[in-house]
């Protein structure tokens, strides 16, 4: 910046999401010329809920990464404990496995580690409350306004 000579540069870009940017292209709600810049290597991972057999290797790693930064020592992982995070449907993916893997570590005592079955209970869907929808009732609002006036 701020140079007339040319600086020579090798960079490399790598971006993740977790939307369908093919679908976000065609919608219009992203670029496709920076679409196809960066869709040079694509590389499709699967949810977690799609790769149950994966999730005790994870487990593990993230069960002795997480004792390590504690200071503690887990000689065994319990059957319900494996049994419960193989059973759940990880909507948060990862960092959810990640998140329920450190409170635990940070709240189980002795060398066993457990999880506390609550924690991985689904939560009961919110239903949606009935109402006027929000520019019908700028629109009603308006119309009062001016009549009164």
């Amino acid at each position: 910046m701020g140079s007339s000579q040319p600086i020579p540069v090798d960079v490399r870009v790598i971006a993740a999401t977790n939307r369908d940017l093919k679908a976000d292209v065609a919608a219009g709600a992203f670029r496709g010329d920076l679409f196809y810049r960066l869709n040079v290597f694509p590389i499709d991972i699967p949810p977690l809920r799609q790769r149950v057999d994966d999730i005790p290797l994870l487990a593990e790693y993230l069960i002795e990464r997480y004792a390590k930064k504690a200071g503690k020592n887990f000689r065994h992982i319990s059957r319900q404990a494996m049994d419960l995070i193989q059973a759940y449907h990880w909507p948060g993916n990862v960092r959810e496995l990640q998140n329920v893997v450190e409170r635990a570590v940070v709240l189980c005592d002795g060398d066993t580690f457990t999880i506390d079955e609550a924690w991985l209970k689904p939560e009961a869907p919110q239903t949606a409350i009935p109402g006027v929808p929000f520019l019908a009732a700028v629109a009603d609002r308006e119309k009062s306004m001016i009549q009164a006036a």
